[in-house]
């Protein structure tokens, strides 16, 4: 005799609070990287380091990463012009499916990741589920996005005097940006 009892409905409310799409991309994430030709894993990491080298402009990636993860978070959802519940969604979703990913080769990093983006996220949700006028959310999104990166550019590499980002090295460093701001601090 079960001391429990299964009730079909109760399942599918409790497994619908389980972000399993978000966890199975995430897992997913290291051999689709390999399968398109980007480099995965510390390895990646590494790569993205070569032209942070200086110690001020690691630094100045840490104070600028999080404002880009707030607005690309913002302007994700805001391009599809979702509604609140679905965009807030899908920007669990982003930060999920980076956390999985990065648990799949650093754990250490990958919770420090989860504590340090868990404040652009929460930002990114409350102003998203506030503001009516989700287009012009787009557009604040991505210039923010731009500020910050524009600021890490100028600021951390130039004044930190390193070599500027690599155009090539673009999609490594929109997986492993947000890994390498924090993982640079410990290491």
């Amino acid at each position: 005799m079960s001391l429990v009892r299964f009730d079909p409905e109760n399942y599918l409310q409790i497994i619908k609070k389980v972000e399993t799409f978000p966890i199975m991309l995430g897992c997913m994430a290291t051999p689709t990287l390999h399968l398109i030709g980007i480099g995965t894993g510390l390895d990646a990491v590494d790569y993205y380091g070569e032209v942070h080298l200086s110690y001020w402009n690691s630094v100045m990636h840490t104070v600028g990463m999080p404002f880009t993860s707030y607005g690309f978070v913002l302007a994700i959802p805001s391009l599809f012009n979702l509604e609140n519940e679905v965009g807030i969604y899908v920007q669990k979703c982003v930060f999920i499916v980076y956390f999985i990913h990065y648990l799949t080769f650093d754990p250490a990093i990958a919770i420090l990741y989860f504590i340090f983006y868990s404040f652009p996220l929460y930002f990114a949700m409350q102003t998203y589920k506030e503001y009516p006028n989700k287009r012009e959310l787009l557009t604040y999104g991505l210039k923010t996005s731009f500020y910050a990166l524009f600021f890490q550019e100028v600021i951390g590499h130039t004044v930190g005097g390193d070599d500027q980002s690599r155009i090539e090295a673009i999609p490594n460093a929109i997986t492993y940006a947000m890994h390498y701001s924090v993982s640079h601090l410990i290491r």
